[in-house]
C-alpha cells in the first residue's frame, strides 16, 4: 500500500509540474526538458559506465556535456540566443564533433582495458538520449514561436497509451509480448493501448487545433507502436545490466529514463512523421 501512496503522490505532483512548465512559456518548457535531458543522461551513463574513480567521473562529465549540447545549442538558436539560426547544424558539429575526438584523446590516457566499449557507450548517449530531447523543441517552435499544442498532445499521448497498457494488460493479459525481455508485458495490454492512443486522436484534433485529425491520428499510430518498443527497449537495457530501475528519483516509479523511454523513442519518428508531411520546418 506504501509503494502505491508513493507512485499516486508521485505521479500528481509530476504531472503538475510538466503541465505547469509547458503551459508557463519557451522558458520554462526549455528548462524542464534540458533538466530531464541532463537526469536521463546521468542515469544512462550511471548504468553502463564505471563509477569509481577519477578517470570515470571525468568521463562522465564529458559525456553529459557531449550528448547535451545540441539541446542547449538548439534551446538558444530558438530563444535568438544565438545568430544565424538557418547555421544550425553546422553550428552544432563545429562544437559537438571536435569534442568526440577529445574523447579518444582522454582514452588513452585513462588506462582502462575497454576504451572502444566506453566511447561507444558515451556516443550511445548522444544519438539515445540527447538528440530525441533536442528533437522537442522544433516541435515547440513550429513557426519559429513558442506554441506547446504539439508536445503536449504527444505527452498526453504516451501518457494515455502506458496508463491504457498498464490497465488493460494487467485485467484481459494472458498471453506474452516478449517474456524474454519483459515479462509482465502482453499482446492484450498493448493492442489495448494502441487501440486507445486512436481513439484519443479523435478529441485530440478538438482540443489542439494546430494539427488536422489526420495528422494527430497519425501521431497516435506512431506512439501507439513506437512507445512499447520504446519500454521493451529499456527493458532490454536494464535486463543487460541487471537493474530493475534507472534510479530512485521518482517515489515508486524508479528513474525519468523509465518515464520518458516511450518518449524519448516515439519522438524522432513523430518528427519526421510530421517533417514529410510539411507541418514542422526543421532547421537542422
Amino acid at each position: 500500500m506504501d509503494r502505491i501512496k508513493a507512485r499516486v503522490i508521485t505521479s500528481v505532483f509530476f504531472v503538475l509540474i510538466m503541465l505547469i512548465s509547458i503551459l508557463a512559456g519557451p522558458y520554462s518548457f526549455l528548462i524542464l526538458f534540458g533538466l530531464i535531458n541532463l537526469v536521463c543522461l546521468v542515469e544512462f551513463y550511471g548504468l553502463l559506465l564505471p563509477t569509481k574513480g577519477w578517470s570515470a567521473m571525468i568521463r562522465i562529465v564529458i559525456g553529459l556535456i557531449i550528448a547535451s549540447l545540441p539541446y542547449f545549442i538548439t534551446a538558444g538558436l530558438y530563444l535568438g540566443l544565438l545568430n544565424d539560426q538557418n547555421l544550425m547544424v553546422l553550428d552544432i558539429m563545429i562544437i559537438v564533433l571536435p569534442s568526440f575526438f577529445l574523447l579518444f584523446l582522454f582514452e588513452l590516457y585513462t588506462g582502462d582495458d575497454q576504451p572502444f566499449l566506453f566511447l561507444a557507450y558515451m556516443v550511445m548517449g548522444f544519438f539515445y538520449i540527447g538528440l530525441p530531447f533536442c528533437l522537442l523543441i522544433p516541435l515547440a517552435f513550429p513557426m519559429q514561436t513558442y506554441f506547446f499544442d504539439i508536445v503536449l498532445g504527444i505527452i498526453l499521448y504516451n501518457w494515455a497509451h502506458d496508463t491504457s497498457a498498464f490497465f488493460i494488460g494487467s485485467k484481459l493479459g494472458k498471453t506474452p509480448l516478449l517474456p524474454r525481455i519483459s515479462p509482465k508485458k502482453t499482446w492484450e495490454g498493448t493492442l489495448g493501448g494502441i487501440l486507445i492512443t486512436i481513439l484519443i486522436s479523435i478529441p485530440m484534433s478538438f482540443l489542439f487545433l494546430s494539427l488536422s485529425f489526420i495528422q494527430w491520428l497519425g501521431i497516435a499510430i506512431i506512439i501507439g507502436l513506437m512507445s512499447n518498443l520504446g519500454d521493451l527497449v529499456e527493458s532490454m537495457l536494464k535486463r543487460s545490466v541487471r537493474i530493475k530501475d534507472t534510479s530512485q528519483i521518482l517515489p515508486g516509479h524508479g528513474g525519468l529514463m523509465d518515464r520518458f523511454d516511450a518518449l524519448i523513442f516515439s519522438v524522432p519518428f513523430v518528427v519526421l512523421y510530421l517533417y514529410l508531411s510539411g507541418s514542422i520546418d526543421v532547421l537542422f
